[in-house]
């Protein structure tokens, strides 16, 4: 909690306000008070950058000895918000490439918790570790979080500890995860013309060609999402 408060390792902090908020849930954040764009250099250069630089050197260690790694970070997220109860034990939170989180999300439903398909937090919104890491290479990739009071003892740490290795353990023995592969979006654009506007509104609706069955990614668009 002190490092996302600090400096957020899942979003730039040279791009977003959000990576060094000045309140997170009502409660202000002294440190973050005031600062500078020297205190914000500091930050970058003292937990930013070497973060960054760890998970980049690591990974092409990895690649370069052997096949495609596959990235998933593990973080935590706090049972209230905002006055809002969050429902979900996890939470798996993914872009584009389904390899990873879709067989995690089934295995931990089916031991019964409630599991939060990109909640309580959105990777299409924030993903920058996964994104910058992995998504931009085609590496396979997902963001698990876990409910804090769920990790907030050393009974609980062990027992989630031991959910995952069992439960990644599993789906990591597929080898088509260790395949650098692209998602491909496709736009569909449909124009608001109803009663003649003065302006039009583009709807943007995302498909990834992606054959479920096979899990290969399929070489031309069905026609009919530009129908």
């Amino acid at each position: 909690e002190i490092s996302a408060c600090l400096v957020g390792s899942e979003m730039c902090i040279r791009d977003s306000p959000q990576s060094v908020p000045l309140v997170s849930d009502g409660t202000e954040i002294p440190a973050n008070q005031n600062l500078h764009e020297d205190d914000l250099d500091r930050r970058i250069c003292a937990l930013f950058d070497p973060y960054h630089e760890a998970i980049d050197n690591s990974m092409a260690h990895l690649w370069s000895r052997g096949p495609a790694p596959v990235l998933f970070s593990v973080h935590s997220f706090t049972p209230h918000f905002e006055n809002y109860q969050r429902p979900w034990d996890v939470g798996i939170l993914w872009k584009h490439d389904p390899r990873l989180p879709e067989p995690l999300m089934e295995k931990l439903e089916g031991r019964g918790f409630c599991v939060g398909n990109n909640e309580p937090y959105s990777a299409l919104e924030m993903a920058y570790t996964i994104d910058s890491h992995a998504g931009v290479s085609g590496l396979t990739n997902c963001v698990i979080e876990i409910r804090q009071d769920l990790v907030s003892d050393q009974a609980g740490v062990e027992r989630w500890a031991e959910i995952l290795t069992e439960d990644l353990s599993d789906i990591l023995k597929d080898t088509n995860l260790y395949e650098a592969r692209e998602y491909w979006v496709y736009i569909k654009v449909v124009e608001c013309n109803a009663v003649k506007p003065s302006f039009t509104v583009g709807i943007e609706e995302e498909y990834l060609l992606v054959n479920h069955e096979t899990d290969e990614l399929s070489e031309y668009p069905p026609l009919e999402i530009f129908t």
